[in-house]
């Protein structure tokens, strides 16, 4: 047979939901009574998980979490690298060599420009 617990407790207890007033309440009740949650569970037919959820949300108030901070991050830098070294071999034995990037579309123009399709 479960102990008597306070009418405020037992009300508490009986809800679906509980406020953080409530589940105040009731830590303080398990507290209070000596025992663990899980008999206290057993003994009032409470789940025991709800009863752990509770006390953790309880144990660091909303108030004393640390606030978000924005840090400025620095880009890593750059990594010396080979340059790169672009080499086309044409038809007639000549041979273009391009160093660095290359934009696409440009050399697309000139491929095209070399081929006879379309002058520059």
């Amino acid at each position: 047979m479960p102990r008597p617990l306070s009418a405020a407790v037992s009300r508490a207890l009986r809800q679906a939901r509980w406020s953080a007033s409530d589940a105040r309440l009731i830590l303080d009740a398990i507290a209070s009574s000596g025992l663990s949650i899980p008999e206290f569970s057993l003994e009032y037919g409470v789940e025991a998980p709800r009863l752990y959820v509770w006390r953790r949300r309880l144990a660091t108030p909303a108030g004393n979490e640390p606030p978000l901070a924005f840090v400025q991050l620095q880009p890593p830098e750059p990594r010396a690298t080979a340059p790169t070294l672009y080499e086309l071999l044409l038809p007639g034995g000549e041979t273009i060599r391009i160093e660095g990037g290359v934009v696409a579309a440009d050399l697309t123009i000139l491929l095209d420009a070399l081929r006879g399709g379309r002058s520059c």
